[in-house]
């Protein structure tokens, strides 16, 4: 896993989590993208409730980990991730300890996801809101997801 430099021939993945008080709903998206920025697959996922005391966090880290998983299903191992939330970079290349339970148990999952099938990861960050194409694209499938779930009820 490298997190910074550069990875050619490489599958793109832009992820989202999202949190919303009214319903206690916490969701998940993601893109991938072949190198020429076709779309290969996205979806967007409801957190489970027993996570949803982490707020987004969870729902960001579940994002990737539903991402890397359609990528192993589909035989990719040279990724690159983007985030909008700066602390899933720092996680993973470990400059930030991991305080929470449920955060450490999620990192865990992922890291063993990326040894067990060998995957090749870099993890940057993009800023949220800044009009990066992709980073809104997953952050509207939030939206979505959670408005699709609140017609519901």
């Amino acid at each position: 896993m490298l997190v910074g430099g550069i990875m050619h021939n490489k599958i793109i993945i832009y992820t989202d989590g999202a949190y919303f008080d009214i319903g206690d709903i916490g969701v998940c998206s993601y893109v991938i993208l072949d190198s020429k920025e076709n779309i290969i697959d996205q979806a967007s996922f409801t957190t489970p409730k027993n996570l949803n005391s982490s707020r987004q966090i969870a729902s960001e880290l579940l994002g990737i980990q539903n991402a890397l998983e359609a990528c192993v299903a589909r035989g990719f191992k040279n990724i690159e991730i983007y985030v909008d939330y700066v602390g899933l970079q720092h996680w993973f290349d470990g400059s930030w300890q991991i305080k929470s339970p449920i955060v450490g148990r999620i990192v865990g999952d992922l890291k063993n996801l990326i040894e067990k099938h060998g995957l090749s990861v870099n993890i940057r960050h993009v800023e949220a809101h800044s009009g990066d194409k992709w980073n809104n694209k997953v952050d509207r499938m939030c939206q979505i997801k959670y408005n699709e779930i609140m017609r519901r009820k």
